[in-house]
C-alpha cells in the first residue's frame, strides 16, 4: 500500500470517529428535502418524455413522489414546523 493511499484511508477513518450522529430533526429535514427533490425530478421527467409507455411510468413515479412529499409536509405541519422549500427554476 502506498503512503498516499494509507494516509487517505487513515484520514477517512479518523473523520468517521469524530463525526456526530445527526439529530432526529436533521434526519427529518434531510428526508423532506430528498422527497421534494424526487418530486421535482419526477415532474421534470414528464415534461421531457414523448413515448406514451414511458409517460405512464413517469406518472406512476410522480404520484408516488407526491405522496411521499405530502407525507413529510403533513408530518412537518403536525410538529409545528413551517417549511419553505423554493421551487427550483426549470432547466
Amino acid at each position: 500500500m502506498s503512503g498516499k493511499h494509507f494516509w487517505s484511508k487513515w484520514m477517512f477513518w479518523m473523520e468517521g470517529e469524530n463525526k456526530e450522529e445527526p439529530s432526529e430533526e436533521e434526519k427529518f429535514f434531510a428526508e423532506l428535502q430528498q422527497a421534494h427533490k424526487e418530486w421535482v425530478l419526477a415532474q421534470q421527467r414528464i415534461d421531457l418524455l414523448a413515448d406514451p409507455e414511458l409517460i405512464d411510468h413517469a406518472i406512476f413515479v410522480l404520484e408516488a413522489a407526491e405522496k411521499k412529499y405530502n407525507f413529510y409536509l403533513r408530518k412537518a405541519r403536525e410538529k409545528g414546523i413551517r417549511v419553505n422549500i423554493p421551487y427550483p427554476k426549470a432547466m
